[in-house]
């Protein structure tokens, strides 16, 4: 099979562990079939830092064979292929109307990341998102769903909201994809660490909350007690916190693990959400005990004091991370159960019998006899549009707020 993978962004694992999963799933498609990969963004020239991230797709054995919007265009009239894999529910609409056009034999699956309306209507009850807005965006997310071959989903939440709205063909469950990391024995004191990107909403209201709900309660009891925060692009009212009592602001790291390493206590005070979350699942997969919400526990099948522990309120999730850090046997047998929970629900073993199955249900995908007739019809359509002599496609509509990527844009927007 070749399939066509698309983002709105280079994927840069580095930064976002949303990338990190997209970044496994490519590895594991392109062993099993031919993968090429589009972005939204104009890709960065060979001598920029950034290509490493495009160096590190073809080192997978995945070709990177366009970036922008334009020229995502010109990819699908020049090359044939029998399926279509597309990130995020806005850039999938845009990469959605381009191959029903040009090359409408080819299935269209949609990776969702996170059901996109479920984090913001969850935002909209704390009154963090209008409901009118919230709305609107969920019919144009349903309907690009509706119109796929299958969607993507990373939890079983998800999976069941969406079967609940209906009209959908398929869905197929696909979470975070982890490695084990090993945990050595260190004192490590009385850290507690969080880890996101401040491009996606839900961290930026979880660090606010916990700085000023949690922490003071976890100091009035252990005052060495510190809090790291380490994720890309946080904004000013972030990085304002740094200095404050007990905290400290780092900003974007290359690699996280010498910080996970570095913390006793791993803590996710999300809100809000939907999907699976990165900084859990990561923290797990190293043995870091985890201290989250129900809204950070999702999809994640844990029992809460087995394979962390689940609080929604300050005062009971101050308690915990005060237990834990005063119990470092405790906090050892639950990072060693977190550990082994989160590889048998996302190792790799578990993605790969997802995307067999995937797989399986496209190889009955046939390219028509007349598909290169088609496809020359459309570049030659193209080419009169670009003389001006008839109307461009269509470009790609603006991202909704809160989207944890863009549709796809000239200039496009970093992630």
């Amino acid at each position: 099979m070749r399939i066509l993978a698309t983002s709105p962004l280079i994927p840069r694992p580095d930064t976002a562990s949303g990338d990190r999963r997209f970044a496994a799933i490519l590895k594991l498609l392109a062993r099993r079939a031919q993968v090429d990969f589009a972005a939204g963004e104009t890709l960065p020239p060979r001598t920029a830092p950034d290509h490493r991230h495009l160096r590190a797709l073809e080192k997978i054995n995945v070709q990177v064979v366009a970036g922008g919007a334009d020229n995502i265009h010109d990819c699908l009239a020049r090359n044939r292929y029998d399926a279509i894999y597309s990130e995020f529910w806005a850039h999938s609409r845009f990469i959605t109307h381009l191959a029903r056009n040009i090359q409408p034999w080819a299935r269209i699956v949609v990776d969702s990341v996170d059901v996109h309306f479920l984090r913001e209507e969850a935002a909209a009850r704390l009154g963090l998102n209008d409901p009118t807005s919230v709305a609107e965006r969920k019919v144009q997310e349903l309907t690009v769903y509706r119109g796929a071959h299958t969607v993507i989903a990373i939890t079983e939440e998800d999976e069941i909201a969406l079967h609940r709205e209906g009209g959908i063909a398929r869905v197929l469950r696909l979470p975070n994809i982890v490695e084990s990391r090993p945990r050595a024995h260190l004192d490590r004191g009385n850290q507690m660490l969080f880890v996101g990107g401040f491009g996606h909403p839900p961290n930026r209201d979880a660090v606010h909350w916990f700085v000023t709900e949690i922490l003071p309660r976890i100091r009035a009891r252990i005052p060495d007690a510190s809090f790291r925060v380490v994720g890309a692009k946080p904004p000013p009212d972030i990085t304002a916190l740094n200095g404050a009592p007990g905290v400290q602001i780092v900003g974007f790291v290359p690699d996280t693990g010498p910080y996970l390493d570095a913390a006793a206590v791993s803590v996710a005070p999300l809100r809000y959400g939907a999907g699976m979350k990165g900084k859990v699942t990561e923290a797990l997969s190293a043995g870091l005990p985890v201290v989250t919400t129900s809204a950070g526990a999702q999809g994640l099948r844990a029992v809460s004091g087995e394979h962390l522990i689940v609080a929604d309120e300050a005062a009971s999730f101050a308690d915990a991370v005060v237990q834990l850090l005063q119990d470092a046997d405790r906090a050892a047998r639950l990072g060693a159960n977190g550990q082994r929970h989160i590889l048998s629900l996302c190792g790799e073993p578990a993605a790969s019998a997802v995307i067999d199955q995937l797989l399986q249900h496209l190889q009955g995908v046939r390219t028509p006899t007349l598909a290169p007739l088609r496809m020359l019809t459309y570049r030659a359509l193209r080419s009169v549009a670009r003389a001006g002599r008839r109307p461009p496609p269509p470009t790609p509509t603006p991202p909704p707020p809160g989207s944890a990527k863009p549709t796809v844009q000239a200039p496009p927007e970093s992630r």
